[in-house]
């Protein structure tokens, strides 16, 4: 789902989850079924009565049986990264500086995180620095205090990533990170192919917060947006591309439209488990879709969940 207006991009791509401590997957659920998050959206909301014979899902282009599909509302576990690079730190913008500009938008991210939500706080340049999970308020208090710094140093967003999707020990379903960057990677260690498939192998959906010029002005910035779009698509989240020049108050109102679908989509989304013949043993494309006889009836429904899907790697 693709909306554009004026110079804001939103682009809605997959979703779906919701967890707590009862909602941990067990590598049996993984290995021998596998579980998609979905959520289906008509009028910019999300419906809480889809049935499973109202799908179809196609793995690597083969039919598979639906063994159950259940609304989760289950509190979830988020990561919000902040960029705190060099990238961040020079220009101004009628707004503000980019770093104000930054903590703004990281602001906004916040606020779409659902109130039961565990969140964890990710700030990153050549070095990641991890606050564990903790309160909202104390969350707020910390992007506040964010304040103090400046942007400076390289930018190792895949590293970041990966250190600390590692942190979350065993997977649970709803489990999601949030990047507030402009896509930028000039230091990281580990690939972005490894953290893409690190995400997709533990079912964790990536939200995308992309600070953006309107035209990409170097190779880097035009490889970073290609790559959380991608991200985006193949686990199952959503892209906000928000122009560096800041916000009118027409993007604004968009803003605020798109805050409530990604909090409703985070609040509650469909367990989709499929049966499988044998376990997966390599990543392939996932394809859910409205089953034919239901197409008419439900013209207006949007299906959002992970376009790829992939083997236990535990």
């Amino acid at each position: 789902m693709v909306q554009s207006v004026l110079t804001l991009l939103f682009v809605l791509v997959l979703s779906a989850y919701g967890v707590g401590q009862a909602s941990s997957i067990s590598e049996n659920d993984y290995c021998e079924s596998a579980i998609v998050p979905l959520s289906a959206i008509s009028g910019r909301k999300v419906m809480r009565d889809l049935q499973s014979d109202e799908l179809a899902v196609k793995i690597g282009g083969r039919p598979v049986p639906i063994k159950s599909l259940t609304f989760d509302e289950h509190p979830q576990r988020v990561i919000l990264f902040v960029d705190t690079s060099g990238s961040m730190a020079t220009d101004s913008y009628p707004s503000g500086s980019r770093w104000s500009f930054a903590q703004r938008i990281t602001t906004f991210a916040l606020d779409t995180i659902p109130q039961n939500a565990s969140i964890a706080l990710v700030t990153f340049n050549e070095k990641t620095q991890l606050i564990g999970f903790t309160g909202r308020k104390q969350i707020a208090a910390d992007i506040t205090a964010l304040s103090d710094k400046q942007g400076k140093g390289r930018t190792a967003l895949y590293d970041a990533i990966h250190e600390s999707v590692a942190s979350l020990g065993a997977p649970r379903f709803g489990d999601a990170v949030y990047l507030v960057t402009d896509g930028g990677d000039n230091h990281s260690h580990v690939q972005f192919g490894r953290v893409r498939d690190e995400l997709i192998a533990n079912r964790v959906r990536a939200f995308v917060f992309l600070i953006r010029d309107t035209v990409p002005q170097s190779e880097e910035e035009f490889a970073g947006v290609t790559r959380m779009e991608d991200l985006t698509v193949r686990t199952g989240g959503y892209l906000v591309s928000i122009p560096r020049f800041g916000l009118g108050d027409k993007e604004q109102a968009l803003l605020q439209q798109v805050k409530s679908l990604i909090t409703d989509q985070l609040q509650g989304a469909y367990r989709l488990q499929l049966g499988l013949s044998t376990p997966l043993v390599n990543r392939q494309s996932l394809k859910v879709s409205l089953a034919r006889d239901q197409k008419q009836k439900l013209k207006s429904v949007y299906l959002n969940y992970p376009r790829t899907i992939g083997p236990c790697s535990f």
